[in-house]
């Protein structure tokens, strides 16, 4: 089993904005921008994304599709996980 590698997406009506170790960059929020956006992640990626009313909904599919680990959290609980270091700093 590989290493999980977390990549936070922020999601906008019209883009995505990804981060994560050595690779970060902004896409179109739609179908080719999201294929585009699981191109260059490594192997091992697992997306954050925050819910956002909907807009997120195009990624999540294109990265099910794609077998990329995808877990959407409400905003209150992504702001407390990285305030607490991510799965390292937890209890």
């Amino acid at each position: 089993m590989s290493e999980k590698i977390y990549f936070g997406v922020d999601v906008c009506k019209e883009s995505l904005a990804f981060c994560g170790p050595g690779v970060a960059g902004q896409m179109a929020n739609n179908a080719p921008g999201a294929r585009r956006l699981l191109a260059r992640l490594p192997k091992g990626a697992h997306l954050i994304i925050e819910a956002s009313g909907g807009y997120e909904r195009e990624l999540v599919r294109v990265a099910q599709q794609s077998a990329v680990p995808v877990s959407v959290v409400n905003p209150p609980a992504g702001a407390r996980f990285c305030s607490r270091g991510g799965p390292a700093g937890q209890d």
